[in-house]
């Protein structure tokens, strides 16, 4: 590596020294850069020119400027694909990249642009060529930090690097068909810390970002492919992180390690551009901002990692809004003290995580606190024959609303819960619409008052499996008419609903109650029941289809209910094993067929 000292001329007779670096040979004259050569092997002394087309090492170019000397000047000296070097100081004239190169500073903090002259307030960097990389410096006080110029819209390969903006307008504004940027900071930005446009294929790549105390943050429009890493972004006028549809299609997002905190609007918004769009998030925190913490809408969401705490008043910390034939996936999601704000209407609910269609939906390790709606809420409006599993879901302290609500497509929809605790809830603890359901190690501890802690609502043909469920001490409240009755668990229709283990304890009616809608003819099999202490109601009862009914209990016990212990409709009966002790009007009252058509064995009913 070698370095040349030239002269040229930038005004009047003023001659400036410039320092080229390059590999091999760099020809010059007195008025600047005339070619790149590289070394031969030949006996004559003359350099011979190289392209990059030709030679991959060929030459690359460097200037070094400070902030007496002509940039524009320097720029048209160097070569494309050179690099022009900005001394440590204060640089007051804004420069245009017209060609490809690097624009690189000693640091921020020693090499600063500041545009103060009135005539030209405007823009300290404008790109308007591809392959551009700025670096390595900071912009104070100006309009717009760095551009595209709208002539050579859109530009291509542009990366920004170690450049730090403060008290500006506008960070970064632009349109791209690719660009990266890589450790950033932008404060006091009462406009936008970075508008970026994308075209329809377009990318943006942002990794290690740091704003605050402006308006919007990031605004990204178009593209289908972006990388949004190490952000964070605190106090800002508007959204966090806002992508906006644009030009786009089938786009694909990432985030990952997010901070969004204390921002007017929502932590991170992903609007959809209606085709089979992917959005990404893992590792983010948002906490405390004015709308709602994350709030996307894309054909495949995957959620990991992720805090949301305090935000709105909004409709749900978290808002995920998916398609008819989409994915939705969501592990280690925590979310806790959504506002609520009801004053206009419908306004403002204060959900925790919503959910909104998706042909598969997972939920795994999702722990909700103190919201103030229902604090996980699945619905739909285009989905069909959902698939829905959640698994190690704990639901705690919803004074104004339910824990878990799942709304059901009216078609083949098959639900899962394994491992959930809900309690402290205002409202159901678990209400679930679908064909299919099926609930393993569920347990509901004071909530209500409530029609039911566990509601259940299947369909004429589908299938309720109840294992390993608990439910204590649901409240009860008949102040007007037919008001919350305070049952353990509802389930409605199912043609098979089978129960295997059921523990309830002092809930304010039937523990575990089955009524037919639609169904004709259901069986149901209960075993290893517990239940003890109503306040009214009977301890198990089933209200039977009138048409071919099987019910069999095995294996239960039923005490100290405030009617029966079991209140079976069925023309089919079995009880084997089990008993009934201290229920207030007996233990067993059977509506179809006397008790000695039943097949009771080795049971106890008092």
């Amino acid at each position: 590596m070698e370095t040349v000292i030239y002269k040229h001329y930038v005004s009047g007779d003023m001659q400036k020294e410039r320092r080229v670096t390059r590999r091999g040979w760099l020809a010059v004259t007195s008025v600047g850069v005339v070619g790149l050569a590289g070394c031969t092997d030949s006996d004559n002394d003359e350099p011979e020119t190289a392209s990059a087309d030709e030679d991959d090492d060929a030459p690359t170019a460097s200037l070094t400027v400070g902030p007496e000397d002509d940039i524009t000047e320097a720029i048209d000296e160097l070569p494309e694909g050179g690099q022009l070097e900005l001394e440590a100081g204060l640089y007051q004239t804004p420069v245009e990249i017209t060609k490809p190169l690097s624009l690189v500073g000693a640091g921020p903090g020693e090499t600063t642009f500041e545009i103060d002259d009135e005539d030209e307030p405007g823009t300290a960097v404008r790109i308007g060529a591809d392959t551009v990389e700025i670096a390595d410096l900071d912009v104070f006080g100006t309009d717009t930090a760095i551009s595209t110029l709208e002539e050579t819209n859109p530009v291509d390969d542009v990366t920004v690097r170690n450049v730090e903006m403060a008290q500006c307008s506008t960070g970064i504004v632009g349109e791209f068909d690719s660009v990266e940027l890589h450790e950033i900071v932008v404060e006091e930005a009462s406009s936008v810390a970075m508008r970026l446009n994308a075209g329809r294929d377009g990318a943006v790549t942002i990794d290690d970002a740091e704003i605050s105390f402006g308006s919007e943050a990031v605004v990204v429009s178009g593209g289908n492919d972006h990388t949004l890493k190490n952000i964070d972004c605190f106090s800002t006028g508007g959204d966090g992180i806002r992508i906006e549809d644009g030009d786009a299609r089938q786009r694909t997002v990432e985030f990952a390690d997010l901070d969004m905190v204390e921002c007017d609007g929502n932590g991170v918004t992903v609007e959809p551009t209606g085709d089979d769009d992917e959005v990404i998030i893992t590792s983010a925190d948002v906490i405390d901002n004015g709308g709602f913490g994350i709030d996307i809408e894309a054909d495949d969401v995957e959620l990991e990692e992720i805090l949301a705490e305090e935000n709105g008043p909004a409709n749900a910390g978290v808002r995920v809004i998916s398609s008819r034939d989409g994915t939705v996936t969501a592990t280690d999601v925590t979310v806790e003290q959504t506002e609520d704000d009801r004053s206009f209407g419908s306004g403002p609910r204060g959900r925790g995580l919503t959910i909104t269609d998706g042909d598969t939906v997972t939920l795994e390790n999702i722990t909700t606190f103190q919201n103030n709606a229902a604090m996980v809420w699945l619905d739909t409006e285009e989905a069909r024959d959902q698939t829905i599993s959640l698994t190690d879901v704990e639901i705690d302290e919803n004074s104004t609303g339910a824990g878990l609500h799942i709304t059901g497509t009216s078609g083949d929809d098959d639900v899962s819960l394994s491992d959930i605790l809900v309690e402290n809830c205002a409202d159901h603890a678990i209400t679930v619409s679908a064909e299919t359901i099926d609930l393993t190690d569920v347990e509901a501890r004071n909530n209500g008052p409530t029609q039911a802690a566990i509601q259940l609502t299947s369909g004429s043909d589908g299938d309720v499996t109840l294992t390993d469920v608990s439910v204590y001490d649901t409240g009860r409240n008949r102040t007007f008419g037919s008001g919350p009755r305070g049952r353990g668990v509802l389930v409605e229709d199912g043609k098979t609903v089978t129960v295997d283990g059921f523990e309830a304890r002092d809930n304010g009616s039937n523990h575990l109650r089955i009524v037919p809608e639609s169904v004709r003819g259901q069986t149901i099999d209960i075993e290893d029941a517990d239940v003890d202490g109503t306040d009214a109601g009977s301890g198990i009862a089933t209200e039977g289809t009138a048409e071919n009914d099987e019910i069999t209990i095995r294996s239960s016990v039923s005490n100290n209910s405030g009617n029966y212990g079991y209140v079976l409709a069925g023309e089919t009966v079995t009880i084997e094993d089990s008993s009934a002790s201290g229920n207030e009007s007996g233990g067993l009252s059977l509506r179809d067929i006397d008790q000695s058509e039943a097949n009771i064995s080795n049971s106890d009913l008092e």
